[in-house]
Protein backbone atom coordinates (compact mmCIF):
# COMPACT_ATOMS: atom_id res chain seq x y z
CA UNK A 1 0.00 0.00 0.00
CA UNK A 2 1.28 3.56 -0.79
CA UNK A 3 2.62 5.33 2.11
CA UNK A 4 0.17 7.98 1.70
CA UNK A 5 -3.06 5.94 1.90
CA UNK A 6 -2.07 4.38 4.95
CA UNK A 7 -3.82 7.77 6.84
CA UNK A 8 -7.36 6.46 5.02
CA UNK A 9 -9.64 5.12 7.80
CA UNK A 10 -9.52 1.19 7.81
CA UNK A 11 -11.57 0.16 4.44
CA UNK A 12 -14.63 -2.14 4.63
CA UNK A 13 -14.56 -5.71 3.75
CA UNK A 14 -13.98 -6.46 -0.04
CA UNK A 15 -12.32 -2.80 0.01
CA UNK A 16 -8.70 -3.01 -1.76
CA UNK A 17 -5.82 -0.40 -2.94
CA UNK A 18 -5.01 -0.75 -6.26
CA UNK A 19 -1.46 0.57 -7.41
CA UNK A 20 -1.62 4.46 -8.19
CA UNK A 21 -0.72 4.39 -12.35
CA UNK A 22 -0.36 6.84 -14.21
CA UNK A 23 -3.12 4.95 -16.90
CA UNK A 24 -5.87 5.33 -13.75
CA UNK A 25 -4.53 8.74 -12.28
CA UNK A 26 -4.11 10.56 -15.22
CA UNK A 27 -3.02 13.81 -14.59
CA UNK A 28 -3.67 13.29 -10.68
CA UNK A 29 -0.96 13.57 -8.25
CA UNK A 30 -0.02 10.04 -6.96
CA UNK A 31 1.57 11.23 -4.34
CA UNK A 32 -1.51 12.39 -2.54
CA UNK A 33 -4.44 10.36 -4.43
CA UNK A 34 -5.54 6.28 -3.60
CA UNK A 35 -7.43 4.39 -5.67
CA UNK A 36 -9.61 1.97 -3.55
CA UNK A 37 -12.18 -0.55 -5.67
CA UNK A 38 -15.22 -0.10 -3.50
CA UNK A 39 -18.28 -2.28 -3.07
CA UNK A 40 -20.85 0.11 -2.99
CA UNK A 41 -23.83 -2.38 -3.57
CA UNK A 42 -26.01 0.38 -5.44
CA UNK A 43 -26.10 2.46 -2.28
CA UNK A 44 -23.11 4.61 -2.20
CA UNK A 45 -21.43 7.14 -4.11
CA UNK A 46 -17.77 7.73 -4.25
CA UNK A 47 -17.84 11.09 -2.78
CA UNK A 48 -19.66 9.58 0.74
CA UNK A 49 -16.99 6.64 0.64
CA UNK A 50 -14.06 9.22 0.17
CA UNK A 51 -15.20 11.51 2.72
CA UNK A 52 -16.02 8.21 5.29
CA UNK A 53 -12.52 7.63 4.79
CA UNK A 54 -11.49 11.20 5.86
CA UNK A 55 -10.14 12.42 2.42
CA UNK A 56 -12.27 14.07 -0.61
CA UNK A 57 -13.43 12.15 -4.10
CA UNK A 58 -11.43 13.39 -6.99
CA UNK A 59 -12.95 10.98 -9.64
CA UNK A 60 -14.37 7.83 -10.08
CA UNK A 61 -13.55 4.59 -12.85
CA UNK A 62 -15.95 1.37 -13.00
CA UNK A 63 -14.52 -1.97 -13.21
CA UNK A 64 -14.00 -4.07 -16.22
CA UNK A 65 -16.64 -6.57 -14.65
CA UNK A 66 -18.43 -6.99 -11.31
CA UNK A 67 -16.43 -8.11 -9.03
CA UNK A 68 -12.56 -7.33 -10.59
CA UNK A 69 -10.70 -5.19 -8.49
CA UNK A 70 -7.97 -2.84 -10.07
CA UNK A 71 -9.26 -3.98 -13.96
CA UNK A 72 -11.07 -0.50 -15.30
CA UNK A 73 -13.13 0.23 -17.77
CA UNK A 74 -12.80 3.66 -18.91
CA UNK A 75 -15.33 4.48 -21.19
CA UNK A 76 -18.59 3.59 -18.27
CA UNK A 77 -19.67 7.27 -17.65
CA UNK A 78 -18.96 7.09 -13.59
CA UNK A 79 -18.19 10.29 -11.31
CA UNK A 80 -17.34 10.85 -7.88
CA UNK A 81 -21.96 11.54 -7.40
CA UNK A 82 -22.85 7.96 -9.25
CA UNK A 83 -24.16 5.83 -6.66
CA UNK A 84 -26.42 3.16 -8.36
CA UNK A 85 -23.15 0.88 -9.14
CA UNK A 86 -22.53 -2.45 -7.10
CA UNK A 87 -18.91 -1.46 -7.16
CA UNK A 88 -16.44 1.07 -8.47
CA UNK A 89 -13.24 2.38 -8.07
CA UNK A 90 -13.40 5.31 -6.25
CA UNK A 91 -9.78 8.10 -6.21
CA UNK A 92 -9.72 9.57 -2.98
CA UNK A 93 -7.49 12.61 -2.50
CA UNK A 94 -5.94 12.57 1.00
CA UNK A 95 -4.21 15.60 2.75
CA UNK A 96 -0.38 14.55 3.04
CA UNK A 97 2.58 16.59 5.38
CA UNK A 98 4.43 19.18 2.94
CA UNK A 99 7.13 16.46 1.96
CA UNK A 100 10.94 17.55 3.37
CA UNK A 101 12.50 20.49 0.60
CA UNK A 102 13.94 18.78 -1.96
CA UNK A 103 16.34 21.17 -3.53
CA UNK A 104 17.32 19.43 -6.81
CA UNK A 105 19.23 22.64 -8.76
CA UNK A 106 22.59 20.69 -7.83
CA UNK A 107 21.76 18.38 -10.94
CA UNK A 108 21.86 21.20 -13.40
CA UNK A 109 22.59 22.23 -15.80
CA UNK A 110 20.99 18.75 -17.84
CA UNK A 111 23.66 18.67 -20.70
CA UNK A 112 23.21 15.23 -22.15
CA UNK A 113 20.53 14.70 -24.83
CA UNK A 114 17.43 13.99 -23.61
CA UNK A 115 18.60 14.42 -19.99
CA UNK A 116 15.67 15.26 -18.07
CA UNK A 117 14.65 15.27 -13.82
CA UNK A 118 12.26 12.90 -12.92
CA UNK A 119 9.76 14.94 -10.49
CA UNK A 120 6.45 12.46 -10.69
CA UNK A 121 4.87 9.41 -10.09
CA UNK A 122 4.53 6.45 -7.48
CA UNK A 123 7.59 4.68 -8.73
CA UNK A 124 9.69 7.86 -8.55
CA UNK A 125 8.51 8.98 -4.98
CA UNK A 126 9.58 5.86 -4.33
CA UNK A 127 13.23 6.68 -5.17
CA UNK A 128 13.43 9.87 -3.67
CA UNK A 129 12.37 8.54 -0.54
CA UNK A 130 10.81 11.32 1.07
CA UNK A 131 12.80 14.11 -0.71
CA UNK A 132 16.09 12.90 0.31
CA UNK A 133 17.26 11.74 -3.02
CA UNK A 134 16.91 13.00 -6.77
CA UNK A 135 16.39 10.83 -9.72
CA UNK A 136 17.01 11.91 -13.47
CA UNK A 137 17.60 10.18 -16.81
CA UNK A 138 21.69 10.83 -17.14
CA UNK A 139 22.99 10.50 -20.77
CA UNK A 140 26.41 8.36 -19.99
CA UNK A 141 27.17 6.92 -23.54
CA UNK A 142 28.42 3.51 -22.76
CA UNK A 143 31.59 4.97 -21.07
CA UNK A 144 30.35 6.71 -17.75
CA UNK A 145 28.29 5.53 -14.48
CA UNK A 146 25.83 6.44 -12.97
CA UNK A 147 28.71 7.11 -9.54
CA UNK A 148 30.88 9.35 -11.87
CA UNK A 149 27.73 11.09 -13.10
CA UNK A 150 26.22 12.04 -9.32
CA UNK A 151 30.13 12.62 -8.75
CA UNK A 152 30.11 15.57 -11.30
CA UNK A 153 26.75 16.92 -9.84
CA UNK A 154 28.46 16.98 -5.82
CA UNK A 155 26.63 14.26 -5.63
CA UNK A 156 27.04 10.63 -4.11
CA UNK A 157 25.24 7.85 -6.21
CA UNK A 158 22.49 5.66 -4.21
CA UNK A 159 20.93 3.49 -6.91
CA UNK A 160 20.48 3.41 -10.56
CA UNK A 161 17.31 1.88 -13.17
CA UNK A 162 17.47 1.42 -16.36
CA UNK A 163 15.06 2.63 -18.98
CA UNK A 164 12.86 0.56 -21.51
CA UNK A 165 13.68 2.75 -24.23
CA UNK A 166 16.73 4.80 -24.88
CA UNK A 167 16.23 8.12 -24.83
CA UNK A 168 13.17 7.66 -22.97
CA UNK A 169 12.82 8.42 -19.21
CA UNK A 170 11.21 8.66 -16.01
CA UNK A 171 7.68 7.70 -14.81
CA UNK A 172 6.44 5.09 -17.64
CA UNK A 173 10.02 4.42 -18.80
CA UNK A 174 11.34 2.29 -15.89
CA UNK A 175 12.84 -0.94 -16.62
CA UNK A 176 12.65 -2.53 -13.04
CA UNK A 177 13.61 -6.28 -14.78
CA UNK A 178 17.37 -5.08 -15.99
CA UNK A 179 19.17 -5.16 -12.87
CA UNK A 180 21.68 -2.19 -12.95
CA UNK A 181 23.19 -0.17 -10.14
CA UNK A 182 25.73 2.67 -9.91
CA UNK A 183 28.81 1.28 -11.38
CA UNK A 184 26.80 -0.31 -14.13
CA UNK A 185 29.09 0.45 -17.37
CA UNK A 186 28.29 0.15 -21.13
CA UNK A 187 24.57 1.86 -20.83
CA UNK A 188 23.87 5.01 -23.15
CA UNK A 189 21.73 6.26 -20.76
CA UNK A 190 20.21 5.48 -17.25
CA UNK A 191 18.00 6.59 -14.66
CA UNK A 192 20.14 7.96 -12.04
CA UNK A 193 19.50 8.23 -8.37
CA UNK A 194 21.37 10.71 -6.19
CA UNK A 195 21.73 12.29 -2.80
CA UNK A 196 23.46 15.66 -2.31
CA UNK A 197 27.24 15.38 -0.53
CA UNK A 198 28.76 17.84 1.67
CA UNK A 199 31.39 18.90 -0.61
CA UNK A 200 35.22 18.39 0.18
CA UNK A 201 36.26 20.59 -2.36
CA UNK A 202 39.11 23.44 -1.69
CA UNK A 203 36.23 26.49 -0.68
CA UNK A 204 36.33 28.49 -3.89
CA UNK A 205 36.56 25.32 -6.28
CA UNK A 206 32.66 25.33 -6.82
CA UNK A 207 33.43 28.84 -8.88
CA UNK A 208 34.21 26.06 -11.59
CA UNK A 209 31.04 24.63 -11.88
CA UNK A 210 28.74 23.97 -13.90
CA UNK A 211 30.58 21.33 -16.02
CA UNK A 212 29.59 21.05 -19.42
CA UNK A 213 30.45 17.39 -20.19
CA UNK A 214 29.48 13.93 -18.61
CA UNK A 215 32.31 12.49 -16.15
CA UNK A 216 33.77 16.06 -15.44
CA UNK A 217 34.31 16.57 -11.75
CA UNK A 218 36.37 18.21 -9.16
CA UNK A 219 39.18 16.01 -7.60
CA UNK A 220 39.51 16.41 -3.71
CA UNK A 221 41.47 13.63 -2.61
CA UNK A 222 44.78 12.10 -2.58
CA UNK A 223 48.57 13.25 -1.39
CA UNK A 224 49.07 14.48 -5.06
CA UNK A 225 46.12 16.60 -5.15
CA UNK A 226 47.07 18.42 -2.10
CA UNK A 227 50.27 19.16 -3.31
CA UNK A 228 48.60 20.62 -6.91
CA UNK A 229 46.38 23.09 -4.74
CA UNK A 230 49.19 24.73 -3.50
CA UNK A 231 48.00 25.74 0.04
CA UNK A 232 44.43 26.57 -1.37
CA UNK A 233 45.35 27.90 -4.22
CA UNK A 234 44.44 25.96 -7.29
CA UNK A 235 41.80 23.71 -8.09
CA UNK A 236 41.86 20.67 -9.68
CA UNK A 237 39.45 19.48 -12.08
CA UNK A 238 39.29 16.48 -14.26
CA UNK A 239 38.34 18.09 -18.19
CA UNK A 240 36.86 16.57 -21.03
CA UNK A 241 38.59 18.02 -24.06
CA UNK A 242 37.45 15.74 -27.05
CA UNK A 243 40.95 16.48 -28.78
CA UNK A 244 39.40 20.05 -29.77
CA UNK A 245 40.42 22.43 -26.42
CA UNK A 246 43.02 22.56 -23.66
CA UNK A 247 43.25 23.24 -20.33
CA UNK A 248 44.18 26.48 -20.93
CA UNK A 249 40.76 26.61 -22.85
CA UNK A 250 38.93 24.88 -20.04
CA UNK A 251 40.19 26.73 -17.16
CA UNK A 252 39.81 30.57 -19.03
CA UNK A 253 36.56 29.74 -20.06
CA UNK A 254 35.79 29.62 -16.06
CA UNK A 255 37.30 32.92 -15.41
CA UNK A 256 40.54 31.34 -14.00
CA UNK A 257 43.75 30.61 -15.86
CA UNK A 258 45.51 26.97 -16.09
CA UNK A 259 49.00 26.92 -13.63
CA UNK A 260 49.23 23.06 -14.58
CA UNK A 261 48.43 19.95 -16.36
CA UNK A 262 48.27 15.79 -15.33
CA UNK A 263 47.44 12.90 -17.86
CA UNK A 264 45.18 10.54 -16.49
CA UNK A 265 45.77 6.21 -16.59
CA UNK A 266 42.67 5.24 -18.93
CA UNK A 267 40.46 7.78 -21.03
CA UNK A 268 37.52 8.11 -19.43
CA UNK A 269 38.42 7.41 -15.73
CA UNK A 270 38.70 10.69 -13.10
CA UNK A 271 40.92 11.40 -10.41
CA UNK A 272 43.57 8.62 -11.43
CA UNK A 273 46.97 10.26 -12.61
CA UNK A 274 49.65 9.35 -15.26
CA UNK A 275 52.28 11.39 -13.57
CA UNK A 276 55.04 10.12 -16.17
CA UNK A 277 53.10 11.30 -19.00
CA UNK A 278 54.50 14.99 -19.44
CA UNK A 279 51.43 17.28 -20.10
CA UNK A 280 51.26 20.89 -19.67
CA UNK A 281 48.17 23.55 -20.24
CA UNK A 282 48.25 23.98 -23.72
CA UNK A 283 48.33 20.99 -25.00
CA UNK A 284 45.10 19.84 -27.50
CA UNK A 285 45.25 16.51 -28.65
CA UNK A 286 44.31 14.37 -25.67
CA UNK A 287 40.41 13.47 -25.17
CA UNK A 288 40.57 14.36 -21.59
CA UNK A 289 43.21 15.47 -18.61
CA UNK A 290 43.05 16.26 -15.42
CA UNK A 291 43.49 20.64 -15.32
CA UNK A 292 44.68 22.48 -12.71
CA UNK A 293 43.32 26.09 -12.36
CA UNK A 294 44.22 29.05 -10.25
CA UNK A 295 40.87 29.77 -8.16
CA UNK A 296 38.57 31.83 -10.09
CA UNK A 297 39.00 35.92 -9.60
CA UNK A 298 35.81 36.68 -8.93
CA UNK A 299 32.81 34.70 -8.08
CA UNK A 300 30.20 34.70 -10.60
CA UNK A 301 32.37 35.17 -13.50
CA UNK A 302 33.25 32.24 -15.48
CA UNK A 303 32.37 31.77 -19.06
CA UNK A 304 30.53 28.62 -18.66
CA UNK A 305 28.71 30.44 -16.36
CA UNK A 306 27.52 33.04 -18.59
CA UNK A 307 27.12 30.21 -21.32
CA UNK A 308 24.59 27.96 -19.14
CA UNK A 309 22.44 31.23 -18.58
CA UNK A 310 21.98 32.16 -22.38
CA UNK A 311 21.40 28.78 -23.52
CA UNK A 312 18.98 28.44 -20.81
CA UNK A 313 16.94 31.75 -22.07
CA UNK A 314 17.86 30.84 -25.77
CA UNK A 315 16.51 27.21 -25.52
CA UNK A 316 13.86 27.14 -22.99
CA UNK A 317 12.24 23.78 -23.23
CA UNK A 318 14.22 22.94 -26.66
CA UNK A 319 16.48 19.91 -26.82
CA UNK A 320 19.12 21.86 -28.22
CA UNK A 321 19.98 23.48 -24.67
CA UNK A 322 22.19 20.98 -24.06
CA UNK A 323 24.06 21.08 -27.23
CA UNK A 324 24.57 25.39 -26.99
CA UNK A 325 25.96 25.01 -24.00
CA UNK A 326 28.66 22.20 -25.60
CA UNK A 327 29.55 24.28 -28.36
CA UNK A 328 29.81 27.55 -25.76
CA UNK A 329 32.17 25.90 -23.48
CA UNK A 330 34.06 24.19 -25.70
CA UNK A 331 34.82 27.56 -27.83
CA UNK A 332 34.81 29.72 -24.75
CA UNK A 333 37.20 32.52 -26.09
CA UNK A 334 34.98 32.92 -28.73
CA UNK A 335 31.83 33.49 -26.65
CA UNK A 336 33.88 35.82 -24.71
CA UNK A 337 35.01 37.93 -27.17
CA UNK A 338 31.20 38.51 -28.41
CA UNK A 339 30.62 39.29 -25.28
CA UNK A 340 33.38 41.94 -24.62
CA UNK A 341 32.45 43.38 -27.83
CA UNK A 342 29.36 44.41 -26.66
CA UNK A 343 30.35 45.62 -23.22
CA UNK A 344 29.30 49.69 -23.38
CA UNK A 345 26.55 49.09 -26.25
CA UNK A 346 23.51 51.08 -24.87
CA UNK A 347 20.08 50.09 -25.89
CA UNK A 348 19.17 48.05 -28.91
CA UNK A 349 17.62 50.49 -31.75
CA UNK A 350 14.67 52.10 -31.83
CA UNK A 351 12.40 51.81 -35.19
CA UNK A 352 13.57 55.32 -36.34
CA UNK A 353 16.83 54.57 -34.97
CA UNK A 354 17.25 51.39 -37.29
CA UNK A 355 15.59 53.56 -40.92
CA UNK A 356 18.46 56.20 -40.19
CA UNK A 357 21.25 53.54 -39.80
CA UNK A 358 19.74 51.58 -43.33
CA UNK A 359 20.41 54.95 -44.64
CA UNK A 360 23.48 55.75 -43.47
CA UNK A 361 24.63 52.23 -44.78
CA UNK A 362 23.58 53.34 -48.46
CA UNK A 363 24.82 56.94 -48.33
CA UNK A 364 22.10 59.05 -47.54
CA UNK A 365 23.16 60.69 -44.58
CA UNK A 366 26.62 59.85 -44.62
CA UNK A 367 27.49 62.56 -41.80
CA UNK A 368 25.00 61.38 -39.22
CA UNK A 369 26.56 59.36 -36.35
CA UNK A 370 25.42 55.76 -35.80
CA UNK A 371 23.45 56.62 -32.86
CA UNK A 372 22.76 52.30 -31.49
CA UNK A 373 23.37 49.23 -32.56
CA UNK A 374 20.25 46.29 -33.72
CA UNK A 375 18.66 43.42 -32.10
CA UNK A 376 19.47 41.62 -35.78
CA UNK A 377 23.44 42.28 -35.22
CA UNK A 378 23.38 41.23 -31.43
CA UNK A 379 21.96 37.83 -32.30
CA UNK A 380 23.67 37.53 -35.59
CA UNK A 381 27.12 37.45 -33.47
CA UNK A 382 25.96 35.30 -30.41
CA UNK A 383 24.76 32.73 -32.98
CA UNK A 384 28.20 32.64 -34.67
CA UNK A 385 30.26 32.75 -31.26
CA UNK A 386 27.38 29.64 -30.36
CA UNK A 387 28.64 27.87 -34.19
CA UNK A 388 24.99 28.54 -35.59
CA UNK A 389 22.49 26.06 -33.94
CA UNK A 390 19.14 25.10 -35.38
CA UNK A 391 16.78 28.33 -35.36
CA UNK A 392 18.95 30.48 -33.15
CA UNK A 393 18.68 33.59 -34.43
CA UNK A 394 15.08 33.25 -34.72
CA UNK A 395 14.77 32.13 -30.86
CA UNK A 396 17.40 34.79 -29.60
CA UNK A 397 15.53 37.76 -31.57
CA UNK A 398 12.28 36.98 -29.13
CA UNK A 399 14.20 37.12 -25.84
CA UNK A 400 16.94 39.59 -27.44
CA UNK A 401 16.15 42.48 -24.34
CA UNK A 402 16.89 39.28 -21.78
CA UNK A 403 20.13 38.11 -23.44
CA UNK A 404 21.35 41.77 -23.38
CA UNK A 405 20.28 42.13 -19.37
CA UNK A 406 22.82 39.09 -18.85
CA UNK A 407 25.51 40.70 -21.32
CA UNK A 408 25.45 43.97 -19.51
CA UNK A 409 25.68 42.49 -15.94
CA UNK A 410 28.74 40.79 -17.19
CA UNK A 411 30.71 43.54 -18.76
CA UNK A 412 29.64 45.72 -15.11
CA UNK A 413 30.90 42.77 -12.71
CA UNK A 414 33.49 40.70 -14.58
CA UNK A 415 35.18 42.50 -17.47
CA UNK A 416 35.15 46.24 -15.92
CA UNK A 417 37.04 45.52 -13.13
CA UNK A 418 39.66 43.68 -14.90
CA UNK A 419 40.12 46.90 -16.70
CA UNK A 420 40.27 48.97 -13.77
CA UNK A 421 43.03 46.95 -12.10
CA UNK A 422 45.33 47.00 -15.78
Amino acid sequence: MPEHCKILKPLPEKAEICEPTAQVLGDLDPSSHCVVYSVMENKKSCNEFCTEQGAKCAKAVDDLRVRKPCQYNFNSPVDCETSNYYDVHCICEVEVEEPPKNDCEYLLPLTGKNEKECTKGYFTQELKDGGKNCVALARLYKRSTCDEWCEGKGATCVDAVDNTDIGSGCEGFYDKAEEVNCQSTGFMDLHCVCTETTTTTTPGCDSLLPFANPGEKLCTEGSLVEALEDGGQNCVAYAVLGKKSSCNDFCEARNSVCVDAIDNKVIGESCEYDTEEAVACNMKHFFDMHCVCRKPFQEGCGTVQLCDEVCNITYIGDNHKARCLQHCASDAEKFLDFTKGWCGAGEFCQVDEEVALLQRKVGKSQHDPVPCRTADEYCSGLCSSLGYLAGCEHKCMSVAHSLKVLTNRFCTDCVEPLKDDE
